[in-house]
């Protein structure tokens, strides 16, 4: 440790020179392959290295490792075989023992710097080393001997020394009495003590931090609680950041003039949530940046009502980018759609506003391309089951989803006058579908299809006609199979107006050829006596190979001739031959509507009527 004062300049005694390493260096490596041995050995039948000392003192005696090697966030060997112990078979236990041994032996540090990313491994850390090493507590150093044997009057001889214990305290979470007594002498927690807390599952510990008043619940914070399997420790944290909202207001309504708490958006009977003005100074109570308590929440929406009833009522308020809740985080891969439905649903009920708008797109639309874009692609031969068992409110946001005629300010061919619901929900869905593999018309209808006929017999039974929805699927398919580029304008997917000019002068003639398959198709559709799902696998799959014949590719004399004339040709690729990856899968997904839904869309299983 160095220290600066009056006059001068300390260093500690205690000063210990590490080789800092990468973590792909050889003897982190070795340690990362073992942790995974279980694995290799038991699902890739992989050949793997076993816990043997020998390896790491080949490595130390060749100079590729040494003991005092460390990683830049301060976490040396035993530092990782540790925070790896928890993960490996309890029959290798043994072997990482003597793995321990040995490194301590070979003059491994057992001292603790690391960030707090890294807290799973501290109470491993301690535990295993005591078991494996079968040392005393006296062998440890004297900072942790406490902590060990917890013994008050050894941390008492180490606070009236003056020892350093600031590098240490972390690891008193784990111990409430010993942490109390830091705290009582001076020694400052910060947030790292309250996840160390969290990870030890010690609710005194979180209790005395909080009522110290030695750390700030944030949203860090919440998000780790609300995530806690502990009940009672996420109580304590919510409460804590209740509390500290309510502290914040009675200090704003107190010194600010009636102005500023306008521009602030600040009311009596709502608590403050989302911190977006910087200019007014609240002499250090401010949040160091804006966040919403319901962004940390996650999906549990037990937590969200209880947070909600304590005075956190303002589920609508935007973001430093405009953006609201039902905005923020919808245009990512990974979340299963029903999460996005749950979600939503919850927010609206609340009173999020669904057709606020964030350049020039309503807050629905964010959710309609979410749930496109994470619902499940047709091959899953039980995809049409998730549909089926949603919750009832999450039912009726879907079908909202797909039958809203809101428009955005888009310009595409894809759907004139802008895009609504049913577009910007199939264009979701049509790019998580379509992404390493290519689709065919006929999987678009089919998929389509389906999904209609599951709004049809949960919610509208028979109807014959869908109006606009029915014409904005149509004008959405086509382009796409007759190789349309989309110029839709998102948050999502932007495009400058310069590049939509020239795409649209590029492809004028399928343009046009767009136009007119739209007139025969929907004068079609008119006249057609069935269901919309049935035109949409029936007729439309027939117009677009019709399309497709007459507009095939060149033959090998026709390409030839045009190289002559110095004409460039891309490869010819074709939009009309199906994958045949996909046949059995298809087949699938198709048996499973069949035995869903009977005749022509019209008999809906008893199993699910009283939906």
């Amino acid at each position: 440790m160095v220290t600066i004062g009056a006059g001068g300049l300390s260093i500690s005694p205690k000063l210990e020179f590490r080789a800092v390493v990468s973590a792909y260096s050889p003897a982190f490596t070795f340690i990362r392959h073992l942790s995974r041995s279980g694995y290799h050995r038991v699902q890739r039948n992989m050949e793997v290295p076993h816990a043997d000392p020998v390896t790491l003192a080949q490595m130390f005696k060749d100079g590729a490792a040494s003991p005092s090697d460390t990683l830049p966030n301060g976490m040396t060997l035993l530092h990782v075989l540790a925070f790896y112990y928890p993960m490996i078979p309890p029959k290798e236990c043994t072997d990482w023992h003597d793995l321990m041994k040995y490194l301590l032996q070979a003059g491994c540090s057992p001292t603790f710097r690391v960030f707090h990313d890294q807290l799973r491994s501290h109470d491993a850390y301690v535990e295993q080393l005591e078991q494996a090493t079968g040392r005393a507590a006296s062998e440890f150093p004297e900072e942790t001997v406490p902590l060990v044997t917890r013994s008050t009057a050894q941390l008492h001889s180490l606070i009236r020394q003056r020892a350093d214990m600031k590098d240490w305290i972390l690891l008193y979470a784990n111990w409430p009495e010993g942490l109390l007594l830091l705290l009582q002498a001076g020694y400052k927690a910060h947030e790292y003590e309250l996840y160390a807390a969290l990870d030890f599952d010690c609710e005194s510990s979180v209790r005395i931090l909080i009522e110290t008043g030695n750390v700030i619940v944030g949203c860090g914070e919440l998000w780790a609680a609300t995530r806690h399997p502990n009940s009672k420790i996420a109580d304590l944290i919510i409460q804590a950041l209740v509390d500290r909202r309510k502290r914040l207001q009675l200090l704003a309504e107190a010194h600010l003039s009636v102005d500023e708490l306008s521009e602030l958006k600040i009311r009596p009977d709502v608590l403050i949530d989302l911190q977006t003005q910087q200019n007014i100074d609240l002499s250090g109570a401010i949040e160091p940046y804006p966040w919403s308590v319901y962004e940390a929440l996650g999906h549990n929406y037990t937590i969200a009502d209880r947070v909600w009833e304590a005075g956190f009522r303002d589920v609508d308020v935007p973001c430093v980018r405009g953006r609201t809740l039902l905005m923020t985080k919808r245009c990512e891969t990974g979340l299963y759609f029903k999460y996005i439905l749950e979600e939503a649903a919850w927010l609206l009920g609340k009173g999020a506003q669904p057709y606020r708008l964030c350049e020039n797109t309503p807050a629905l639309h964010f959710v309609g391309f979410a749930v496109g874009l994470n619902m499940p692609s047709f091959p899953e031969k039980d995809w049409v089951l998730h549909l089926l068992m949603l919750p009832i409110d999450s039912k009726r946001l879907l079908r909202r989803l797909l039958l809203d005629n809101t428009s955005d300010a888009c310009c595409c061919a894809c759907s004139t006058g802008g895009c609504r619901g049913i577009t910007i929900f199939l264009r979701g869905n049509y790019l998580a579908c379509n992404w390493g593999i290519r689709r065919t018309y006929s999987h678009y209808a089919d998929q389509t299809a389906q999904i209609i006929t599951w709004l049809i017999v949960t919610f509208d039974r028979n109807p014959k006609h869908f109006n606009q929805l029915a014409v904005d699927i149509l004008r959405f398919l086509t382009p796409n199979c007759i190789g349309i580029t989309h110029t839709c304008n998102h948050p999502w997917h932007q495009m400058a107006p310069d590049d939509i000019a020239e795409i649209c002068h590029e492809e004028r003639y399928l343009l046009q050829d767009l136009e007119s398959l739209m007139v025969d198709i929907l004068s079609a559709y008119r006249q057609f006596l069935g269901q919309f799902p049935s035109f949409l696998t029936d007729y439309w799959v027939r117009r677009m190979k019709e399309y497709h014949s007459c507009h095939g590719t060149p033959n090998e004399e026709e390409m030839n001739s045009l190289r002559e004339t110095g004409v460039v040709l891309d490869e010819p690729t074709s939009t009309a031959n199906p994958n045949p990856n996909l046949t059995k899968l298809f087949s699938d997904g198709q048996a499973l509507v069949d035995h869903l839904i009977l005749g022509d869309c019209g008999v809906y299983l008893k199993l699910f009527y009283s939906v």
